[in-house]
């Protein structure tokens, strides 16, 4: 038996350096792209090989070594493309990170659609874990650490046309928005529709409508939902959920095993321990814990649960509060 036990701990032991080094890998190849992008972006870059390529036209035409000067000529220009790409590429998301929503017109393919089918379309980003949201959003402060990375989500859009041909008011006509966004309430809100009138009865004063509000106040709800998910994953990372319970047994005592959410909205969360202890905690639109019940075995735990909501109350600062 103790072959076999030394060829499994051998083999063990190659797997987790089979693992450390793809990750290695991995966290190398994703430092060498944002380098790549850092110098392909930079004004200096571009400069440098603006100078280098135009010189090496007129000597490719007056050098006797043509092709070693068209070899270097093309891979400048390949280089110098490279660099244009990347600097758009850049504008673009400095564009979409500080507009969050930008609007432009499509047409209906419906031959039956109202006004000849012009459509003004929403498009709303979503930045998530990245620095911006951090120095930007007061109401929405994420703690994360320096090595990750922001990133996009897919982003969410807002079709409307106008009521009638002989109306200047707007009306949803198609959307992406996620059902647990409170959509409808918001249209009522900022984008009412005109009253109907009649001949025996005059007509009723309808509210303006603000499309630039509820296009503000709808970005606002996407991006407090993308939050409060992004935190709720951050928590399972620093108790270390499935990878190191010695690292959640140092944060709790007894241990957090198992982290999730049980409404389409992140809103409610729920916390199993290693001792048998459930817990559900409601949370804000912006993170804050409101209300938790934790329950043990025998009775509920109530130390638990003012630890929970104590302090400031985000869910971030979780692991904080519970090793107090």
């Amino acid at each position: 038996m103790e072959p076999l036990n030394s060829s499994s701990v051998q083999s063990s032991e190659m797997d987790e350096e089979i693992a450390r080094v793809r990750a290695q890998i991995k966290s190398m190849t994703r430092r060498r792209l944002v380098l790549a992008s850092t110098l392909m972006s930079s004004p200096a870059t571009g400069s440098a090989l603006n100078g280098v390529h135009r010189p090496q036209r007129v000597s490719a035409a007056q050098s006797n070594r043509a092709n070693e000067t068209e070899n270097s000529t093309r891979r400048v220009r390949a280089i110098s493309d490279r660099s244009e790409r990347q600097s758009k590429v850049m504008q673009q998301n400095l564009y979409r990170m500080c507009a969050g929503a930008t609007m432009f017109e499509v047409k209906d393919p419906n031959p039956c659609s109202v006004d000849d089918g012009r459509v003004l379309g929403v498009r709303i980003e979503a930045f998530i874990e990245g620095t911006w949201f951090r120095a930007m959003l007061c109401g929405l402060m994420n703690h994360l650490t320096d090595t990750e990375q922001g990133r996009f989500e897919s982003p969410y859009y807002l079709f409307l046309n106008r009521t009638s041909m002989q109306s200047n008011h707007l009306r949803v006509h198609k959307h992406t928005i996620p059902a647990c966004i409170p959509l409808p309430s918001l249209v009522a809100k900022y984008l009412p529709t005109p009253s109907k009138t009649s001949a025996d009865s005059p007509r009723k004063s309808s509210r303006a409508q603000n499309l630039p509000r509820l296009v503000r106040e709808l970005r606002r709800e996407l991006v407090a939902y993308h939050m409060r998910k992004a935190s709720i994953q951050q928590l399972s990372r620093m108790f270390s959920i499935g990878t190191d319970q010695n690292h959640a047994q140092q944060l709790d005592g007894k241990g957090i095993k198992a982290i999730s959410t049980t409404d389409a909205e992140a809103r409610d969360i729920r916390l199993e321990w290693n001792d048998g202890r459930t817990g559900r905690l409601r949370i804000s639109k912006y993170g804050d814990a409101q209300e938790c019940v934790v329950v043990g075995v025998e009775r509920r735990d109530r130390e638990m649960e003012r630890k929970i909501l104590g302090g400031n109350r985000r869910i971030e600062e979780l692991p904080q509060r519970l090793k107090k």
